[in-house]
Parts: C-alpha cells; structure tokens; sequence
C-alpha cells in the first residue's frame, strides 16, 4: 500500500534487547550483577541500557533495554530474560490462592495464617522477606484455611 514500509533497516553492529518488566521486578533488574538472554538453547551476557521511566499500564510493565556484553544472538531472536536478585524468592509452586490473592500459609503458634504476597505473579517465583525462623506451610498448604489449627511434623519433609 502507499505510504508503508517496505524495507526495515536494523543495525548490525549496536544489536540491543529489548524485554517488558514487571514494576515489581523492576528495582531487581537495576540492582543485579548478571543479566542473561536465553534464546534457542544459548546464553547470552547482557548489560542493562537503560529501563524507560514509561509505565503500560496495561500489563503494569517498563521497557528494559541491554546491550550485549560478549557475543549477540541473531537479530529478530526471542527468548527469556534471566538475572540474579539479591532477595530471596519463593518456588513458584508454593504461593497459594486465597480471596483472589497470592500469598503463603504460615504457622504461628499452632494455626495457619495466611499471609499475601503484594508482588506475587501466578507461575513465577515470589520475592519474600521473612525472618528466617518463620514457617511456611508446605503439606497440605492448598487446603488449610486462615485461622485453621495446624500441627507441626519434625524432621524434614518433601513438598507434595
């Protein structure tokens, strides 16, 4: 059609990605020591450019853009951003679901308390800071309520 692009120009030499952050995620992003692009089975060394001060307000999201710091994946190339935070980060399987909320079910003297997690994503890993003497409820985490008295078991056990 008339007026549109036929031809798209793309420098080779200065290859940038581009990936959408979370705002929560976003503080992690700047504060880490390592970021990685993984694409099509490879790794690759990024830098962070610069994160816009542009909020979507869609998807609750800001653009990051890196540049590459050894070699670059091929133009065009999707895949996952990985970096490493400072914090600790629950599994993604272990948040549980209560009144539209992600959170987790701790004991506290003998009851489940449920406590949600403000920044929890469905299917990610939670950021968490608690002391490290609390418990977190694995067994039977999906079916205990707020307030339900719950026993402790001794000794170690695997999650379900």
């Amino acid at each position: 059609a008339p007026g549109q692009p036929v031809v798209r120009l793309v420098d080779t030499e200065r290859l940038e990605v581009s990936a959408q952050i979370p705002l929560h995620q976003a503080d992690s992003l700047i504060q880490a020591k390592q970021l990685e692009l993984l694409t099509d089975g490879e790794s690759y060394r990024l830098k962070l450019r610069h994160l816009l001060p542009l909020v979507d307000m869609r998807g609750r999201n800001r653009e990051a853009r890196m540049e590459f710091t050894g070699n670059s994946a091929l133009p065009g190339s999707s895949g996952r951003m990985q970096w490493r935070a400072d914090e600790f980060h629950l599994p993604a399987d272990i948040p549980v679901r209560r009144g539209g909320k992600l959170g987790v079910m701790l004991e506290q003297n003998g009851s489940a308390r449920f406590l949600p997690l403000e920044s929890a994503l469905e299917g990610h890993p939670a950021a968490i800071d608690l002391p490290p003497e609390t418990r977190i409820i694995l067994q039977g985490r999906q079916k205990v309520t707020d307030g339900e008295k719950v026993q402790v078991s001794a000794g170690k056990q695997d999650a379900p």
